[in-house]
């Protein structure tokens, strides 16, 4: 199953909030790749953080080498209750 995102908004620090095409929003935040992929690590400047981008419904984009998958969010976070 894919999840398909259809909106997201910036959080603080490096977490964003998913909202995916089934209603749920999830929040996720890179830092949890920081070990993994030390590129990602360069999303600790807010400048850059905030300037990602949905690509479609299935990728948030910063540049040419920094993504995530929709799907990695979905399957990675938890669930976000808006208040």
């Amino acid at each position: 199953m894919f999840h398909k995102a259809i909106d997201f908004r910036f959080l603080d620090g490096t977490a964003m909030s998913v909202t995916f095409e089934d209603g749920a929003d999830k929040r996720y935040d890179m830092r949890t790749l920081f070990s993994k992929y030390t590129q990602i690590k360069a999303l600790e400047n807010r400048f850059l953080f905030l300037s990602g981008r949905l690509m479609g419904s299935y990728d948030i984009c910063w540049n040419d080498g920094l993504d995530i998958e929709a799907e990695t969010v979905g399957l990675e976070s938890v669930q976000h209750h808006i208040n």
